[in-house]
């Protein structure tokens, strides 16, 4: 949601710098959010296709697919 710049590179840096400060490999970071954004495993470059959904459509799935992980976590 901080992300000023809505560009396929400035989204792929934002992904990049997620997983390096999680201490994560790219897909385990780009994976969930490429499923939790377009409901499916495979897509064309996760930075791409958080572009092409756009942000307010983007940050709202994401939103959604948090919810969705915490009610059921306890399940």
């Amino acid at each position: 949601a901080a992300l000023d710049d809505w560009s396929a590179p400035a989204i792929h840096e934002a992904v990049a710098r997620v997983a390096e400060a999680l201490q994560l490999g790219l897909g385990k970071v780009a994976q969930p959010l490429r499923v939790a954004v377009s409901g499916r495993a495979a897509t064309p470059g996760i930075d791409v296709t958080v572009w092409l959904v756009g942000r307010e459509a983007t940050l709202r799935r994401i939103e959604r697919a948090i919810a969705y992980i915490e009610a059921t976590a306890g399940a």
